[in-house]
């Protein structure tokens, strides 16, 4: 967005991007699995998130706001309730990642002039492998993993004889992460 006026250049701009993917593979319990060669339970997610936002401003008092915020809520698990699995190989595994970015760019120009960019990645991850059961097999592998990147760029700029000019990044990351062998 840009604005100007010979007195007065406003303006605000806000890009939001909002990734929410969830993937469960679940075995229900009385089962009594007999395989000659292997078992594989997977649940995987991969998600990615962008918000770029540009606001520029002129005029003898100029002032603008440019926000750009990222959020990620993720939710992956593999889940074997109470029975039993016989196989040569057996993999129960929840996996995730997710990838998020914003960009605020902001300008102000004139006598007196105030521009702020801030930006604000939010991730949140609950990746769960539960084993219920009973498991035998020559080789057994569990796993539960979720990595998490955040970029956040943030410039402001202020030409002014007299002016204010701010930039802001936030990062956040929560990632609840679990493998459970329970009864």
């Amino acid at each position: 967005a840009a604005s100007g006026g010979l007195l007065l250049g406003a303006s605000a701009t806000s890009a939001t991007t909002r990734v929410a993917p969830t993937t469960q593979v679940q075995m229900g319990s009385g089962h009594d699995l007999r395989i000659a060669q292997g078992f594989t339970a997977d649940g995987l997610v991969a998600a990615a998130g962008r918000s770029d936002v540009t606001g520029f401003n002129g005029g003898i008092a100029a002032a603008g706001a440019n926000h750009a915020a990222t959020t990620l809520a993720s939710h992956t698990s593999s889940l074997l309730g109470a029975g039993s699995i016989s196989a040569d190989t057996i993999a129960v595994r929840s996996g995730g990642s997710g990838n998020l970015a914003s960009a605020s760019t902001a300008g102000a120009g004139g006598l007196g002039a105030v521009q702020a960019a801030k930006v604000a990645n939010t991730a949140t991850a609950t990746t769960r492998t539960q084993i219920g059961g009973t498991l035998a097999a020559r080789v057994v592998d569990i796993d539960a993993a979720h990595t998490t990147s955040l970029q956040g760029s943030a410039d402001s700029t202020t030409a002014a004889v007299a002016g204010y000019s701010g930039a802001q990044v936030r990062n956040s990351i929560v990632n609840d992460t679990q493998a459970l062998l329970a009864p």
